[in-house]
């Protein structure tokens, strides 16, 4: 892959308590185009000395040598729960016991490293599931540099009825059910879809939250849910749905990872704008699939863009862009210097063409990976360009109404759906926690009720954005509940965060990343209450 690289971490050990194996981790240096590992379909990656090497595709091939394949029903399984291993340099099993991990009479596969690996040389990781988990298109559910997601820690269930996973960052795409085909958020099997994608992105959030990058497959899964293609027009094999279905999916997934949840709905909201690009440019970028992911970084441009023949170009650095690890294509506002002035357009660039810049350290929102993303002189044709103000007005006279109502109405809307997820999840966490506080009752109900009124008022505003008014009060009211929903969301995460007691002060509690997750992303300049009471009461009074 040529132009984009992000630094990550070199390999490094992660001593497990006592009762648990230790697993060596080695951590991509290279982001390949669509998040995609080095593998491909019936491969095993070349790994060093002391390394697993990664796991096959569902392809039948022979096992690389040193690879023990364990049939289920008779897995072993090691003390700490839920995890099959061997003993360094040998392929007897650690304890054994049927392999309850290991879903629809799928295969485990045990690496097995040299002599001594589990205390120091390189740990035996397993892939645990049917061979059919790995992503499509040769993405493996292990994560870059040979080394599977799988790590060692006792079995939790995830949602009511769920398959049981790993400790939190720890399951494997196969234990959360991983599906292969893609489908909308709007169509039959839709529910099952957002909730495979809900429960592998909450087993992976506090994974998310330390690496500071969600796992490649939960970023493949959010296209097999129908995340990418939702505002994708028809003509192009998209959706064009609806911001109801969009917001309601945001939520329920946010209630388990806000970070998944604010990249896929950014990978479906960003899809609507690159609607608005010339014909030339739509064919090119979903002529094969409107599942691709784009990434963006469209706020009030500084950097300028150069005319040149047949296009322009591009030098510069855009902050923030939620997703660009895993991006095909990205959107970019710049100012481009025009014979009326300088005018505020868009420009969709290959992925391949930028770089990523490991820029993303904040408290709160830490897995979307909102890393700068840097130009070097990139040239863009012109037809893969659209000025901003073309958002403000319906994309064609017989567009789709997710094409039709002006980007204020609906901006604000789709960035408060994850947060209100969050909160949902914040209290759902609390409540389990049986917190002993001498006010639980009254925390319980304020919290419960601040919620509620969130939900409808973002609710609300999704139907008006599918069906209501686009006037200027129409949108102003649409902004000033959103953004009251985010207020609400806020205050009641953290009235639980300060009754939480010791236990969410730990760096893993999820009410507490819950909290940092709301507050990050209420920080959003979508999301502020002042710009949003000034709109509201010109619209109001004229002025």
């Amino acid at each position: 892959m040529t132009g984009r690289t992000t630094v990550a971490p070199t390999a490094r050990t992660t001593v497990a308590p006592a009762g648990r194996t230790t697993l060596v981790q080695r951590e991509r240096t290279t982001v390949a185009r669509s998040g995609r590992t080095a593998a491909r379909p019936g491969r095993t990656t070349a790994a060093p000395a002391g390394r697993t090497a990664v796991v096959q595709r569902e392809r039948t091939t022979a096992p690389a040598a040193g690879t023990t394949v364990v049939p289920a029903g008779s897995t072993a399984f090691a003390e700490s729960g839920g995890v099959a291993v061997v003993q360094a340099g040998s392929a007897t099993p650690a304890q054994a016991r049927p392999a309850a991990a290991a879903e629809s009479g799928g295969a485990a596969v045990v690496q097995v490293g040299p002599a001594g690996s589990a205390e120091g040389g390189g740990a035996a990781v397993v892939q645990v599931g049917p061979a059919a988990a790995a992503e499509e298109g040769g993405t493996t559910a292990a994560e870059a540099g040979g080394t599977t997601a799988a790590e060692v820690g006792p079995a939790a269930a995830v949602e009511s009825g769920g398959a049981a996973v790993g400790q939190a960052g720890s399951a494997t795409a196969a234990e959360v059910g991983v599906g292969s085909e893609a489908g909308t958020l709007q169509d039959s099997d839709a529910g099952a879809r957002i909730a495979r994608l809900a429960r592998l992105a909450g087993a992976r959030a506090q994974r998310a939250d330390v690496r500071r990058r969600l796992d490649a497959d939960v970023v493949a899964e959010m296209g097999r849910a129908g995340f990418n293609r939702h505002f994708v027009p028809i003509e192009h094999g998209g959706t064009a749905g609806s911001f109801t279905s969009l917001t309601a999916a945001a939520a329920r997934v946010g209630e388990r990872c806000t970070s998944a949840a604010w990249v896929a709905t950014l990978f479906a909201a960003h899809g609507r704008i690159a609607a608005y690009l010339p014909e030339p440019a739509r064919h090119e970028l979903w002529h094969a699939s409107p599942d691709v992911r784009i990434a963006a970084g469209v706020a009030p441009p500084v950097v300028r863009a150069r005319a040149v023949p047949g296009g322009w170009a591009l030098a510069g650095e855009w902050p923030s862009v939620s997703g660009a690890d895993f991006a095909d294509w990205v959107l970019l506002a710049a100012l481009a210097e025009e014979p009326g002035g300088a005018v505020s357009r868009l420009f969709l660039v290959p992925a391949d063409d930028c770089t990523v810049l490991d820029t993303w350290h904040p408290l709160g929102m830490r897995g979307t990976g909102s890393n700068t993303v840097r130009l070097d002189g990139v040239r863009v044709p012109a037809h893969r360009t659209v000025a901003r103000e073309a958002l403000l007005r319906p994309r064609a006279a017989d567009a789709a109404r997710c094409h039709s109502v002006p980007y204020p109405l609906v901006a604000a809307l789709m960035f408060a759906a994850p947060l209100v997820g969050a909160a949902r999840g914040a209290l759902a966490d609390w409540i389990g926690s049986a917190p002993t506080c001498d006010r639980t009752e009254d925390v319980l109900a304020r919290s419960s009720g601040e919620l509620r009124a969130a939900e409808l008022l973002v609710r609300a505003a999704a139907e008006r954005a599918d069906s209501g008014g686009v006037e200027p009060l129409a949108v102003a009211e649409n902004v000033r509940d959103v953004v009251a929903a985010v207020e609400l969301c806020g205050a009641a995460a953290d009235r639980l965060f300060k009754t939480g007691g010791t236990r969410v002060q730990a760096a893993d509690d999820p009410v507490q990343r819950r909290r940092r997750d709301i507050e990050a992303g209420a920080s959003h300049a979508m999301l502020r209450f002042g710009p949003s009471a000034r709109s509201y009461a010109r619209a109001v009074w004229g002025a």
